[in-house]
């Protein structure tokens, strides 16, 4: 499995378990979230992490 498929599963992880947690601050703030645009940001962030871990 290379870092991009780890980082990938990752991402699809967080964003089904907190999604609705971000739809719902975006809400308060008066932005609406995209699940595109949240699964851009996560997955950048999470390839950082998983490159560092060297799996």
């Amino acid at each position: 499995m290379t870092n991009e498929q780890r980082a990938h599963d990752l991402t699809l992880l967080i964003l089904k378990d907190k999604f609705s947690s971000l739809k719902s601050y975006g809400e308060e703030i008066g932005a609406k979230p995209s699940l595109l645009d949240s699964y851009k940001v996560i997955y950048t962030e999470a390839l950082k992490w998983v490159e560092k871990q060297n799996f």
